[in-house]
């Protein structure tokens, strides 16, 4: 029995060595007399499955009649034997139907439908072959053979077909910028249907399918969109019956149109309708080609219409603005004029279901539109001036007080400069109009999130809200930098700026949380929501006073250059630019005062200033003691110009009637006063105001200072150097 089975593989063996010799002269080498004939290959073939099958019959008979109860070890080898026969009897056959598909393609090319089916068939067994493993029996030259004459088939006809849908579909180049072009022809819907029908056969449509789809999205629909209006985008042109030409011009993106829902989607709606009539009655294997393009674009267009289109037209999506209803209609009409085109069908999602789906898109649109505010209002120039706050700073509040005013309800921002308690009310300042449009921004934004009942909004708009603090500790700086060194109103203005938001950043709690539990989540979450700033805010406040008040000391370094100003006062000359000298110094204090009285509280107002006051006495108080020698003429007139100076100083700090300047420059201002008791006074006098170094003269000068000044104003006596031994 082995080896019946044995002779059988041989025979198979031989005989598919023959069939490949027939089939390589047949496809390979193109002799006419095998060309297009299956008598040959394919009688062979069936003779061969069939003399195989006999032999098996045969051979299971003997098997099954030796072995009725148990298989011993050889008839189990028999077996296995057999099953690897009955597999190479399969696989004749799909070489036989093969060869027999092929023989059908070479008779008739006319009917692309049946070869498309034909040569899919094909692929399928020859996938077969390929991939089954025991296929060893096989030769690989009649694989490769029937492969490759299948493949030629295949591409042939796939060429053939990639012409046909060229036909029906084209974009020619056009000329003029911004124009598209796309030619359709349908003159013979059948044979159309029946060539994208073959092409879906052999997997070669969808592709097809998948570029046009996109272009009609990226370059119609996108460009109606963009157009904002949708006015003159599209032409359709009706070359002959059958043939249609579509045109669409791209207008200039970042035009300052504003967005025309309706004239959108009436263009589009207008171009779908010309398709649809341009495509009509043509179906792919039974589906018609407008729902086919309907699938490929229904994904691309919704999510453009939605985030390209509704998301930009009404950015904010609040569910009570009419404008978004009114826009969700209309995109709804358009669905429906789809689905009536046959583009689209009852299953593709409602707009506003999609919407919902995509809603961070729209969180997204309505946090970066707060943004591009806040930027707004960080950036504009310090132009309209607002006076905020309500403290009298000299008025104090009974702990009665107090507690009478906080225990009203809290207040809106706008007015709770009057109505919190003076301890937790701001002073009284200017600041720009944009801070307080920058705070309020920042007051809706919260309230926004507190109220809104979706987490994902509330959250995204408290993110916005730490956004915008942290957008102006980037960008205030930097914008108003060369004006905040130079423009000594500029600097106080944004000190206040800085230091309004701070206290509004204290402040907004109280409002925006006004209606929220105390032990909730939500309350916890932004009780201290925006603190972190505070210090940034701070420091960008005092970086750019510091600013202006080192621009005003290097002015007066400046004017206080030369040493020498208080020498030889005797002569007119010198006389007259030392008072030219000092004017100069005392008019741009007055300046600056000047200007920062209207703007900064009276506080921030006698510190600023008195850092500059402070550091032009020291400056003159350090001319006065780097002199060797003061003449008595130079110091009486000296003495006069100091006095005049403190005098016009006090004036400057002269606030509801008291003078302030001992309050922030108490040192300085001092220390010039006994300046001018030198230069008035006798030794006696400065010895009595020493008294052994705990006078007022020991308080505000050093041991040192006082030698000096000794021996630069009086004369070299013995009384001098007596005073000058008891200096120590």
């Amino acid at each position: 029995m082995a080896d019946t089975i044995a002779a059988l593989r041989r025979d198979i063996g031989r005989d598919l060595e023959v069939v490949a010799k027939n089939l390589e002269t047949k496809y390979s080498i193109g002799v006419p007399c095998f060309s297009g004939s299956y008598g040959d290959v394919g009688v062979q073939l069936e003779e061969l499955s069939k003399k195989v099958t006999d032999k098996l019959g045969l051979a299971e008979g003997i098997i099954t009649s030796n072995c009725l109860t148990t298989l011993g070890e050889t008839e189990k080898n028999l077996k296995k034997e057999l099953h690897e026969v009955k597999e190479c009897r399969d696989l004749i056959d799909k070489l036989c139907l093969i060869e027999t598909n092929l023989v059908n393609l070479g008779a008739d090319s006319s009917n692309v439908m049946t070869n498309a089916n034909l040569v899919a068939e094909c692929l399928d067994y020859l996938n077969d072959l390929t991939s089954d493993e025991n296929a060893s029996v096989l030769t690989d030259k009649i694989k490769k053979l029937l492969k490759q004459e299948v493949n030629d088939y295949a591409t042939s006809l796939r060429c053939s077909l990639g012409e046909e849908f060229k036909k029906l579909v084209s974009f020619p180049q056009c000329n003029t910028k911004g124009v598209k072009i796309m030619n359709i022809s349908n003159e013979n819907s059948s044979n159309t249907s029946a060539n994208l029908t073959a092409m879906q056969i052999l997997s070669y449509l969808e592709p097809k399918l998948t570029k046009w789809t996109n272009d009609i999205v990226q370059h119609f629909c996108r460009a109606a969109i963009e157009s904002r209006d949708g006015y003159d985008i599209f032409d359709c042109d009706i070359i002959k019956p059958g043939v249609c030409s579509f045109k669409v011009r791209s207008k200039a993106k970042g035009t300052l149109r504003d967005f025309n829902v309706d004239g959108v989607i009436k263009s589009l709606t207008q171009f779908f309708t010309n398709l649809a009539g341009s495509l009509k009655d043509i179906d792919v294997n039974g589906e018609m080609l407008t729902r086919c393009i309907g699938k490929g674009i229904e994904e691309s267009l919704m999510d453009m219409i939605v985030k390209d289109f509704l998301s930009v037209a009404i950015p904010f999506c609040d569910q009570k603005d009419p404008r978004f209803d009114e826009a969700m209609q209309t995109v709804e009409i358009f669905r429906e004029t789809l689905i009536e085109l046959g583009f689209w069908n009852d299953r593709v999602p409602k707009f506003h279901v999609y919407a919902e789906s995509s809603e961070t898109v729209f969180i997204d649109r309505r946090c970066l539109s707060i943004l591009t505010q806040a930027k707004k209002l960080i950036t504009q120039p310090y132009i309209d001036l607002k006076e905020v706050g309500g403290v009298d700073e000299f008025q104090e509040e009974t702990i009665t007080d107090f507690v009478a005013a906080f225990g009203q309800p809290p207040p809106s921002l706008e007015n709770c400069d009057q109505t919190y308690p003076k301890l937790m009310q701001l002073l009284k300042c200017k600041i720009s109009k944009s801070a307080e449009q920058f705070v309020m921004l920042l007051e809706r934004t919260l309230t926004d999130a507190v109220e809104t009942d979706n987490e994902q909004l509330c959250a995204r708009l408290a993110l916005t809200a730490s956004n915008m603090l942290q957008l102006y500790l980037i960008i205030a700086p930097k914008h108003h930098c060369s004006t905040i060194s130079s423009v000594p109103e500029s600097a106080a203005v944004f000190y206040n700026n800085a230091y309004f938001i701070c206290h509004r950043i204290l402040m907004l709690p109280f409002g925006i949380l006004k209606n929220i539990k105390k032990d909730s989540a939500k309350y916890d979450h932004f009780r201290p929501i925006g603190i972190k700033s505070i210090w940034g805010l701070r420091e960008i406040a005092a970086d750019s006073l510091e600013q202006m008040l080192a621009q005003c000391r290097r002015q007066l370094s400046t004017i206080l250059a030369e040493r020498e100003v208080f020498n030889n006062l005797h002569d007119y000359d010198r006389l007259k630019d030392c008072h030219r000298t000092i004017d100069s110094a005392l008019m741009l204090l007055k300046s600056v005062a000047e200007v920062w009285r209207e703007v900064m509280s009276e506080a921030v107002f006698c510190k600023a200033l008195g850092n500059v006051v402070g550091f032009f006495l020291n400056d003159i108080c350090a001319i006065f003691l780097d002199l060797e020698d003061i003449r008595s003429t130079d110091a009486e007139t000296a003495a006069s110009i100091l006095q005049n100076i403190l005098e016009q100083l006090e004036n400057i700090f002269r606030i509801r009637g008291t003078v302030c300047i001992t309050m922030v420059c108490e040192s300085p201002y001092f220390r010039t006063k006994e300046i001018i008791f030198f230069l008035n006074g006798s030794l006696k006098g400065v010895a009595d105001r020493w008294c052994d170094g705990k006078g007022p003269l020991a308080q505000w000068l050093t041991p040192n200072e006082v030698r000096s000044l000794v021996k630069a104003v009086f004369m070299n006596t013995e009384q001098r150097k007596k005073l000058l031994e008891s200096i120590c």
